[in-house]
């Protein structure tokens, strides 16, 4: 399906943020690179740890939007050691 929007990009991603999958305009949009690896694949992640992330987006967009994702996105997972970690950054 993605293969068919070619004049529109779309990305699909997980409730944390992890890119699985795009289109060939979102790679152009975007760029080609490497997918981020560990928990750097979470966009949730680099929202708290990673300045240039936050710098994306108009500081008036900030709180409390990316915060309030956390408890939706803190469920268990099958094998996913990500929760707990993304957990413990809105505890201090």
């Amino acid at each position: 399906m993605l293969d068919h929007l070619t004049d529109s990009a779309a990305v699909v991603v997980s409730d944390l943020g992890e890119t699985l999958v795009q289109n060939s305009v979102a790679t152009a949009l975007h760029g080609d690179e490497p997918p981020p690896e560990g928990l750097e694949r979470y966009a949730i992640w680099r929202w708290f740890t990673d300045p240039a992330t936050r710098a994306r987006f108009p500081e008036v967009d900030w709180p409390p939007t990316r915060a309030r994702t956390l408890p939706i996105s803190a469920r268990p997972l099958p094998d996913d050691t990500a929760i707990p970690t993304l957990s413990s950054l809105s505890n201090g």
